[in-house]
């Protein structure tokens, strides 16, 4: 069966960053359950949200380790953002890019202009940065 194809996009929210990353390696496009995520942990309780983000998300590989480095820094930025306890795994060598490896908003440094690569720089958030994934400053903004 093909989840992406039967994933409902209400009532299959993903409630971790672990259950985002097993369901887009079924298929359910990246960008949709990510934002279901995000949904979800914001209508979440505020008791709950630790549970979005303590389980760590399994190494699965259709998942590119920029997508790793970028789900270690969302979980950090959200944890900061909402004083909530950085998960352990966050701090894995795994969940971190080399200079070499830098991704700025899903480009490499050779597709990134570099007007492109300075802007992102001056404005990701330092969990982002941190891990040498440049994104903007409101990049967990939904609407």
């Amino acid at each position: 069966m093909n989840v992406a194809k039967t994933y409902n996009y209400i009532d299959t929210r993903p409630r971790s960053i672990s259950e985002v990353a097993v369901l887009r390696d079924k298929g359910v496009p990246g960008y949709v359950v990510w934002g279901d995520f995000l949904d979800a942990f914001y209508e979440a309780a505020p008791e709950q949200r630790q549970s979005f983000l303590d389980p760590e998300p399994p190494r699965l590989e259709s998942i590119p380790r920029a997508v790793y480095a970028y789900y270690a820094a969302s979980a950090e930025h959200l944890a900061r953002t909402y004083a909530l306890s950085i998960p352990d795994w966050t701090e894995k060598a795994d969940f971190f890019l080399s200079k070499s490896e830098a991704d700025y908003a899903g480009r490499t440094s050779r597709e990134a202009s570099k007007a492109y690569q300075e802007a992102l720089q001056s404005e990701a958030p330092r969990p982002y940065a941190r891990r040498n994934v440049f994104v903007s400053a409101n990049v967990l903004n939904r609407g």
